[in-house]
């Protein structure tokens, strides 16, 4: 089950915050409980929803790289150099 099958699952949007996940759960769980004359594999389905919209997204591994590249390469700290000198420079006057 991916998050905008969780999502449909649950009834809420697949960006939906941890509070209102939760709420949708327990809905969800008072309705298909097995004790309460639920089915125990609508349960199972909304328990694994709420799994996996609690889950929390791994970061991106490309951003990862160039935020990297753009915070310690030689050539980016140059030019931020250059504008701080001119900044300061262009202040002065």
């Amino acid at each position: 089950m991916d998050r905008t099958a969780a999502a449909r699952e649950l009834g809420v949007p697949v960006s939906a915050p941890a509070t209102l996940v939760e709420k949708a759960f327990r809905h969800a769980v008072r309705v298909r409980h097995p004790d309460v004359g639920g089915d125990a594999v609508s349960f199972r389905r909304a328990t694994e929803a709420r799994t996996i919209l609690l889950r929390p997204t791994p970061p991106d591994p490309v951003g990862r790289v160039v935020d990297v590249i753009v915070r310690y390469h030689p050539a980016v700290r140059l030019v931020e150099a250059l504008a701080r000198a001119v900044d300061r420079r262009t202040a002065a006057r």
